[in-house]
């Protein structure tokens, strides 16, 4: 802040940071719809950086029960990708 008027003072601190946030950088899934057979083992998923590579994140993942039951139709899987600053575009996690 400068120059106050009506007799008003700058009293410390009288300046500040701020930090922009970018919103452009984010993931999704490289396919939207991913299949196994319950005999064929394992599946992937591939979950795609996008936007931004000058920018290190995390996200995180899980598996949910759908008409599938973890137990006894799959192996429930949960993580956390990590993608650096660089161009490392692609992540992949496997389900069983």
């Amino acid at each position: 802040m400068t120059d106050p008027t009506g007799g008003a003072l700058l009293i410390a601190p009288s300046n500040s940071s701020v930090t922009i946030v970018s919103a452009n950088v984010g993931v999704s899934f490289l396919n939207a719809t991913n299949f196994v057979g319950e005999t064929n083992g394992v599946g992937n998923i591939i979950v795609e950086r996008v936007g931004r590579t000058n920018i290190a994140f995390q996200v995180s993942y899980f598996t949910t029960n759908g008409t599938a039951r973890a137990g006894v139709n799959y192996q429930a899987s949960a993580g956390t990708l990590s993608f650096p600053i660089g161009l490392e575009l692609l992540k992949t996690f496997q389900y069983h």
